[in-house]
């Protein structure tokens, strides 16, 4: 890792810890009441996006001046990856990630922004058993489990546990892409997830600033790829083949 990736890393890392003193009461018990207040606003934010969560990922890969973008769905390992870069590509910053783990904080201020990458993350909650961030070579992972084991002396149910509050942090080194959001889908969204691809066409490229290239793969299969060039669709370097 570069010293910059270790930097990243270690910050987050303090944001953790801080955010482990705020559900902590004075005397050392578990806050709960802390806890479920995260709750509520981590679940009041989440239904607002229902029905375009794989877009608000792709707008939140354009807000980061991606100009490509994978989408790959794997049915049979019940996954669903979401990939961007790019030459001015940014990755995740502190303050990206901070913006995850309390809810209603976004570093998103710029006119040129069209998601919201702290609300719009969030929209991808119901589908997952476990969500996986890779960028600048560090996973950060959200999951029941994981909140289950931060939130160990909490007396709450675990299904009132917020997922995005604590996550756990490590190394991975990552070449291919700037930034790699790995989702472990429920299976009874699969349909949702479909449907929700079969609603991508080169048409969404036309309200984006930055991305030229959406590639589609189901099942190691490429599907579909989307370009621009220029600014404007060029329909030379679009196709289309049935997904489903």
């Amino acid at each position: 890792m570069t010293f910059k990736e270790e930097t990243f890393e270690a910050e987050i890392n303090i944001i953790i810890e801080e955010r482990i003193a705020k559900y902590r009461k004075k005397d050392g018990k578990t806050d709960d009441d802390e806890i479920t207040a995260t709750f509520n606003r981590e679940k009041e934010t989440i239904d607002g996006y229902n029905g375009r969560q794989l877009l608000e990922l792709i707008q939140n890969a354009d807000d980061a001046q991606s100009d490509q973008v994978l989408v790959e769905l794997n049915t049979q390992e019940q996954t669903l990856i979401i990939a961007n870069k790019g030459d001015n590509c940014d990755p995740f910053s502190v303050e990206g990630i901070k913006s995850l783990l309390l809810a209603n904080l976004s570093p998103k201020i710029s006119n040129d922004y069209i998601g919201n990458k702290g609300l719009g993350f969030r929209s991808i909650i119901n589908w997952s058993d476990k969500i996986t961030i890779n960028t600048q070579n560090v996973d950060i992972a959200f999951s029941q489990d994981i909140a289950v084991e931060k939130f160990k002396n909490s007396d709450l149910e675990k299904t009132k546990l917020p997922i995005l509050a604590i996550p756990e942090v490590s190394e991975k080194l990552q070449k291919d892409w700037v930034t790699r959001i790995e989702i472990k889908y429920k299976h009874g969204f699969l349909d949702d997830i479909k449907e929700q691809i079969k609603q991508l066409n080169s048409e969404i490229l036309l309200f984006l600033n930055h991305l030229k290239v959406i590639r589609l793969i189901v099942d190691n299969k490429r599907k579909r790829s989307t370009s621009r060039s220029h600014g404007r669709l060029n329909q030379k370097q679009v196709s289309f083949q049935k997904t489903y």
